[in-house]
């Protein structure tokens, strides 16, 4: 049967075309190796392969790009290797070059040879190119910019002080203050005799201590009896290793200079001499008169003459042992080499068979010329005379002076005669030594090794002491950084004694400073980092065990460099370590992340937050060992929860990273812990431990047991565990079997036991009596067991005690019978008994009678039962028996004592201390610790027995006390003092002086005052002969324990004063005026001893008999007389006016000016006595006399011996004060410049000034109109010039002009109003020149010697550009180099008046900005090299430049043995450089490779990963194949067999149709 439908055949077409679309794909597949042929096939899947494919061909490109860099660097070493090569030849050839063996011809050839090597060097470095640039560096295209701000000299505009002196300001008048008078101390002997103290009798074994504690009984259960601790190892979380961010450079190492010197003598900055003075000593003598010849003694030497006085002849008669003087026995012949004897020298003083010996000084003798010249003011002059030293003063003693003349600088010393009185030097003329030691000439200077480094501000490195003090810069010494020196400002500091004098015999001065780096200004540069190595961010500095910080006071990044700053600039010596430690941007990976910013988990972490991907919560973060919280924002937690990053602008190199947490395998399934116990235990009493801390029962939770009061484990809360916990959890718990039914536990003790005494101990602690209750016994006094409260045991105790009496033990019996001060039989008041228990009694202390009592002379019973363990401590004073006697409250003296000097002292509170700091004396004496005599002891004078008083209360000694003094004087004591010189006797009474005073320490603070320290004559003391007083009974008793006394007295000599010494050098004795019925003098004694001269203290002088003291103004001798006589020692102050007599007609109302005035100039005032605010201004020729340059006061101007202030009140100083005011001179020069300057042979033109622009002020007032009237210019010429100078810098420069002629320009006055002398201005008249000249000003430009400038612009302050005409650039060729490049050196030439006018240029500065290349400044070679698919992965590849002319070598000279020296250096320096740039080349091609192979993987990744997207599953694709062409084919023979069936069908209806017809 034939079936034909329309649709079987459509069908079957449908599914052929179906299968021929698939079987298409498949070859198409299977042909190009890509799956997805269009969108349709995988949407998704082509998006994303579209992006890796574009990854794919970056990462493609990326590798050319990195085998290009190789290329580069390939190229670089290729050179760098033909240089070294080329450089090993050129050593060689100056190594052969050295040999000194050679001839002149045959250097020349090494030279010839060497210069063929040079330019074949040159010839690699300027043709190695890469892409037609060259790779050791392009000079042509090194153009730096430079820009100069220069300061412009601004126009003189000085001010001018009178330079000679127009002012002075004297004081007049001499005042000494003195004392005169005698304070010795005197230590009496003391009063008891060993082995007691000097000061008293000392018992310290008096009562007696003793203790009783009765036994106890005692039960104990023991540990295992009672509780249990469970240990469970939990192996709780993971500690991971430290990580340390970053690198760290090695310790860098800063030391600085050391230029002390330890010792200024022995380095020779001080010197010290010593100089005998060329004395003579002489001795004359003759049998009998007649060989005296015509008594005249001559002397071997002419003698020195002091001012015509002769004052260094001494001469003394053997005979008599008499001085002789000159004028009344001898007088001095004009020859000075002999003198004449007169009848008065045979009369008094010698006889006519005598000895004279005689001494002088040698004419010329008092000279002193040193080794070397000094410093005037340095030097000390010590005279040495008889084995004394005296300090002499300059001025007075001395004077200083230049041998050479002015400026040739200090070296002679010459000795005056006013320091040793009338005698002048003569004493002994090998008895005078002079030492002398000084600072030498430029001894304050101290050169320096290095240039300290500095800032040129405030900062400088150098740390400066003189000995210990540190100096202050600009204050205590300057520097000078050019030259390298440092200068001390006052050289005075160096002085020293000799050193046979003692005191500081050196000085020694440090001198530390950090060296100066030229480069950059200061050392204070400490690390220069590779540009773009590192994370700015991340760097971190540590100066020794400190980190700094970044800022004004630590450390900043500048350029690549790390610089110390602010506080943190190096001082002083050095000796610092730093550390760097940073993160390197080639740690970065491709997300610009810090690879050590990232830190991985060991292990995985437990997460707690499993709902939130940026938090685990199980994590403890330590950063440099200190705990951080997550909330510190330290870190973040990365989404794989298996590891975190760090935050960069937290961290820095060097810093230490830790994990520690709970890993996720310690707690499964939960966050919570859970903790089994081996036994059932009771829940109020449970502790849990975790490493050994209580944790708080809210952190857990008990499960199990009863549910109510056991349980059987524990779960931790969830989230409590953090971090890595010690590993052991300690449960510690009663248990349940421990208690049997209720949750209280019951002890039995051993024994029955009195109630009253039981003491309970859990675990060694007692415990309250309230925590428990007592069982048994007779359930009143005894008991047999006890009870714990519920719920009082916790944990696991140790064990529990009970300790006991079975039975009572109140009485107990002691050592000794104690003193009985009571006599009731029950109590005997000497003891004191103290419980361990202080709530009994008072304090522990028991109350007698109360809480004990005697029932025996030695027996003891409480009133209560004892508690178990309780101690008694019994303190008691013993009666006589027993081994005691006397008894102990009875104390025998060695000898008898004086009633009123007797002391007697308890210790009560046994501290040592005698004083009020304890128990309060009944009787209320000042201290408590004194006893009083008839109240609280007696004395048994006659026995020599003091007995404690047994009935006072209070007042006898009780239980052990400590220490007892009794101290007195005995009555055979020696109470004589000595003087060591007789007082002056002012009484008539022989057993009274009126001299002296004499005075006790009475309260042993080391003062002496005249209230209730000073003894009265007559009563506490008296005079047993001219020197010794001897203590009454009342002196005795105020001196008590005190032995120190106090001399104060006045001898006969005391009220005689000569004031010789104290006159001053350059006038002469005390002037007077009694002639005129004046007084030069006045006379103050402090008679009151405050250290002030008032006005009642002033003496009288009116020869009337009862006048205060007598004057010979011959002798300068003052006696006191009267009532003005010392009593003791007393403050003496003269005030006095000065005669002439020193010789140089000079007396203190002469006044000697520097120079002489102009005429009429001086103006002299003078302060009055009467309005003594008020300057009087005097008249010439009535009130004082003007002869060339001295000024004199005469008649009622003359000085007297008075204070300028108008009181009868001694001053502090000295007297009158005049002030005298003057000029000198009405010409002031103010421009000079000089004529002939002569610098390298260059011409150029000098400043001159222009005179229109002269402007003049006369103190301050302007004066310029007043030209030709008040003043005129003077101008002197003082030659001709064909050179310039700067006159503001001294600088000569380069530019030529023709010769001109140069002045000297001077101001004159003649107006003389302005030329008066003012006394007031401490300045003098000032005068003040302003001018312009022409101006002219030259600056080196900072640029090397080969280079070529250009785009040269000039601006001023306003940035207003100055024209060419205002400046001019000058190039000096000094010659060409070895491959004919020009060497030049640059000028910028400023001649501009207006750059240097301040108000037409502010600032005085102009700005210069210009361009350069060089062959010796060549630019390394840069290029950036795209290494990966991200714009931020690139890095730059650099190849170090080099340059013959850069390292010097086209200098190198082989002709020479010192040329070859030097060209091994520098060849062996440029080796250096050339080994750096490869070794540079090589790490960077290290680099390369290693991004080459990243590179590559990577690549090789990402087609992996595209492949398995995109790429065709062949396998798979040839089965579809298949699979799809044999139903293709089953396909088209149905659809075959469709149209046969088609075919024969339509046959058949054709046939039918056509039999039908």
């Amino acid at each position: 049967m034939i079936r034909l439908t329309p649709l079987s055949s459509y069908f079957n077409y449908r599914n052929f075309n179906k299968a021929n679309s698939v079987v298409a794909k498949s070859i198409k597949s299977l042909g190009t190796g890509i799956r997805i042929q269009c969108a349709a096939d995988d949407a998704a899947g082509m998006a994303i392969s579209a992006n890796i494919k574009s990854k794919i061909l970056s990462l493609k490109q990326s590798i050319k790009n990195v085998q290009t860099g190789q290329s580069i660097l390939q190229t670089a070493d290729g050179g760098y290797e033909g240089l070294q090569g080329l450089l090993n030849k050129a050593l060689k050839l100056c190594l052969q070059a050295k040999n000194q063996t050679l001839t002149a011809d045959e250097r020349q050839y090494l030279q010839d040879e060497y210069l063929q090597v040079l330019r074949e060097m040159k010839n690699i470095t300027d043709t190695t190119k890469f892409a037609d640039e060259l790779i050791f560096g392009d000079p042509n295209y090194a153009y730096f910019p430079i820009s100069h701000t220069l300061n412009i000299e601004p126009y003189k505009s000085p001010t001018r002080n009178t330079d000679t002196a127009s002012r002075i300001i004297d004081d007049r008048g001499t005042a000494v203050t003195q004392s005169n008078g005698t304070i010795e101390y005197y230590t009496l002997p003391s009063p008891l005799p060993p082995p007691a103290n000097p000061q008293y009798l000392s018992y310290d074994n008096i009562g007696t201590t003793e203790i009783y504690q009765p036994a106890t009984s005692t039960t104990t259960i023991s540990d295992a009896d009672v509780g249990k601790t469970d240990t469970i190892n939990t192996n709780l979380g993971k500690t991971d290793n430290v990580i340390t961010l970053g690198k760290t450079e090695p310790v860098i190492n800063v030391q600085g200079y050391d230029d002390s010197i330890a010792s200024l003598k022995t380095n020779g900055n001080v010197v010290q001499e010593s100089d005998k003075l060329r004395g003579v000593t002489q001795t004359t003598g003759y049998a009998n008169i007649d060989y005296w010849n015509n008594r005249v003694v001559n002397f071997a030497n002419t003698i020195e003459d002091y001012a015509g006085n002769n004052t260094s002849l001494v001469i003394k008669a053997e005979s008599s042992g008499m001085y002789l003087s000159k004028g009344t026995h001898y007088v001095v012949n004009p020859d000075k080499q002999s003198i004449t004897l007169l009848d008065e020298a045979f009369t008094v003083a010698m006889q006519h068979t005598d000895t004279l010996t005689i001494e002088y000084w040698v004419e010329g003798s008092r000279t002193i010329t040193t080794t070397e010249k000094f410093i005037n003011g340095t030097e000390k002059v010590y005279l040495n005379y008889n084995g004394i030293d005296t300090l002499l003063t300059a001025g007075v003693n001395y004077t200083t002076s230049e041998s050479g003349g002015a400026g040739t600088g200090y070296d002679t010393i010459t000795i005056l005669n006013e320091y040793s009185g009338n005698n002048g030097l003569a004493e002994g003329s090998s008895a005078y030594t002079f030492r002398i030691t000084y600072v030498k000439e430029n001894g304050n200077v101290f050169n320096l090794t290095e240039t300290p480094a500095n800032d040129g501000g405030s900062y400088s490195s150098e740390i400066v002491k003189l000995d210990s003090v540190t100096l202050t810069k600009d204050v205590d010494y300057t520097i000078d950084y050019l030259s390298k020196k440092i200068t001390l400002t006052d050289p005075t500091k160096l002085k020293i004694n000799p050193t046979q004098i003692g005191g500081t015999t050196d000085h020694s001065i440090t001198i530390q400073y950090i060296d100066n780096d030229e480069e950059d200004n200061d050392d204070n540069t400490i690390f220069e980092f590779t540009p773009g190595s590192y994370i700015s961010d991340t760097v971190k500095v540590k100066k020794d065990s400190t980190t700094l910080t970044r800022g004004a006071n630590g450390f900043d990044i500048i350029g690549d460099k790390i610089v110390l700053t602010g506080s943190e600039r190096l001082t002083g010596k050095g000796g610092w370590n730093f550390t760097i430690s940073y993160l390197e941007t080639e740690d970065l990976n491709m997300n610009g992340v810090a690879d050590d910013l990232e830190i991985n988990f060991e292990e995985t972490p437990k997460d707690y937050y499993p709902a939130d991907n940026s938090q685990i919560g199980s994590e403890e973060f330590y950063y440099n060992g200190v705990l951080k919280s997550f909330a510190d924002n330290y870190y973040t937690v990365n989404a794989d929860q298996q590891s975190i990053t760090l935050d960069s602008t937290k961290v820095k190199g060097g810093d230490t990273i830790q994990l520690k947490y709970i890993r996720a395998t310690d707690i499964l399934g939960t966050g919570s812990l859970t903790v089994n116990a081996t036994e059932e235990f009771l829940r109020n009493s449970l502790e849990v431990k975790l490493g050994g801390v209580t944790v708080d029962p809210s952190k857990y939770t008990i499960n199990g047991g009863d549910g109510i009061n056991t349980g059987d484990s524990i779960t931790f809360n969830d989230g409590y565990l953090v971090g890595d916990p010690d590993d052991t959890v300690t449960l510690s718990y009663i248990r349940k079997t421990d208690i049997a039914g209720t949750s209280s536990m019951t002890v039995t003790a051993n024994d029955t036991f009195l109630r009253s005494s039981l003491v309970v101990k859990l675990s060694g602690s007692i415990v309250d009596p309230s925590k428990y209750t007592i069982n048994g016994g007779d359930g009143i006094n005894t008991g047999d067991s006890i009870t714990f409260n519920d719920g009082y045991l916790v944990g696991d105790p140790t064990s529990i005690t009970l300790e006991y009496f079975k039975e009572t033990v109140r009485q107990f019996n002691i050592n000794y019978e104690p003193l009985d001060y009571n006599g009731d039989g029950d109590r005997y008041d000497s003891e004191i008994i103290t419980s361990s228990d202080t709530t009994r009694g008072n304090n522990g202390v028991l109350t007698p009678g109360i809480d004990y009592i005697f029932t025996g002379p030695k027996t003891i019973e409480l009133q209560f039962d004892p508690k178990a363990g309780e101690k008694f401590t019994i303190k008691y004073v013993r009666k006589e028996g027993d081994g005691i006697s006397p008894a102990e409250n009875i104390f025998e003296l060695p000898s008898k004592p004086i009633s009123e000097t007797l002391s007697v002292k308890v210790d009560r509170n046994n501290d040592s201390v005698f004083d009020n700091d304890g128990i309060d004396n009944t009787v209320g004496t000042a201290d408590d610790e004194l006893l009083i005599e008839n109240t609280h002891f007696v004395v048994d004078y006659d026995n020599k027995k003091i007995t404690i008083n047994e009935t006072v209360a209070g007042g006898g000694i009780v239980g052990d006390p400590g220490e007892i003094r009794i101290s007195y004087v005995p009555e055979d004591w020696d109470r004589r003092i000595d003087f060591t010189s007789a007082p002056a006797d002012y009484d008539a009474d022989p057993s009274l002086k009126g001299s002296e005073k004499v005075y006790i320490d009475s309260n042993n603070d080391g003062d002496y005052d005249d209230a209730g320290e000073l003894l009265v004559a007559g009563t506490d003391y008296n005079f047993i002969d001219d020197d010794t007083i001897e203590l009454t009974g009342t002196g005795v008793l105020k001196i008590g324990q005190n032995l120190d006394v106090k001399l104060n007295y006045a001898t006969d000599a005391d009220n005689i004063i000569n004031v010789s010494s104290s006159l001053k050098a350059t006038y002469g004795n005390i002037i007077d005026y009694t002639a005129s019925g004046k007084r030069a003098e006045r006379i103050w004694i402090d008679g009151n001893e405050n250290g002030q001269f008032e006005d009642t203290e002033l003496l009288d002088e009116d020869d009337s008999g009862n006048d205060d003291y007598d004057i010979n103004y011959t002798t300068n001798t003052i006696t006191l007389k009267n009532n003005s006589r010392l009593v003791g020692r007393k403050q003496i102050r003269i005030e006095f006016i000065q005669d002439e007599k020193n010789g140089n007609g000079l007396s203190e109302n002469d006044f000697q000016l520097i120079a002489e005035p102009l005429l009429n100039s001086e103006v002299v005032k003078y302060r009055s006595l009467s309005s003594p605010e008020t300057w009087q201004t005097l008249t010439k020729n009535v009130d004082y006399v003007i002869n060339g340059n001295k000024i004199t006061l005469i008649d009622n101007r003359q000085l007297l011996g008075l204070n300028d202030n108008g009181t009868t009140v001694a001053d502090d100083n000295i007297v009158h004060r005049i002030k005298i005011g003057y000029t000198e001179t009405d010409r002031f020069e103010f421009a000079d410049f000089d004529a002939s300057p002569d610098v390298e042979g260059l011409g150029g033109r000098i400043g001159q000034v222009l005179e229109d622009t002269i402007n003049v002020k006369w103190d301050g007032v302007d004066i310029t109109s007043d030209k030709d009237t008040k003043w005129q210019l003077v101008k002197t010429k003082i030659g001709e010039a064909t050179n310039y100078i700067n006159p503001n810098t001294g600088q000569y420069f380069k530019s030529s002009t023709p010769s001109y002629d140069v002045y000297k320009y001077e101001i004159k006055i003649i107006d003389s109003d302005l030329l008066k002398g003012d006394p007031d201005d401490t300045n003098g008249h000032q005068f003040e020149v302003s001018y312009k000249y022409d101006y002219f000003d030259e600056f080196l430009l900072s640029t090397p010697v080969d280079s070529v400038i250009r785009n040269l612009v000039v601006t001023d302050t306003l940035d207003n550009e100055v024209s060419e005409g205002e400046y001019s650039i000058y190039n000096e060729t000094l010659g060409q180099d070895v491959f004919g490049n020009l060497e030049q050196k640059h000028y910028l030439s400023i001649h501009s008046v207006d750059l240097a006018d301040p108000t037409k240029n502010p600032g005085l500065q102009v700005k210069v900005s210009y361009e350069y290349y060089s062959e010796a400044s060549r630019n390394p070679y840069t290029a950036w090299l795209q290494v990966g698919p991200l714009a931020s992965e690139r890095i730059q590849i650099t190849i170090p430049a080099f340059s013959v002319i850069q390292r010097n070598l086209h200098t190198i000279d082989l002709s020479t043995v010192e040329g070859a020296e030097t060209g091994i250096e520098r060849i062996k320096e440029a080796m250096d450089v050339v080994s750096y740039g490869r070794s540079e080349v090589g790490a960077q091609m290290q680099r390369i490779a290693e991004i080459y192979n990243k590179l590559e993987l990577r690549y090789e990744k990402y087609t992996e990963t595209y492949t398995n997207i995109d790429g065709t599953d062949i396998a798979n694709e040839i089965i579809n194949y298949l699979k799809n062409k044999i139903q293709m084919m089953q396909r088209i023979e149905l659809y075959k067999n469709d149209k046969l069936n088609t075919t024969y069908l339509l046959n058949l209806l054709v046939f039918a149709s056509s039999n039908k017809k």
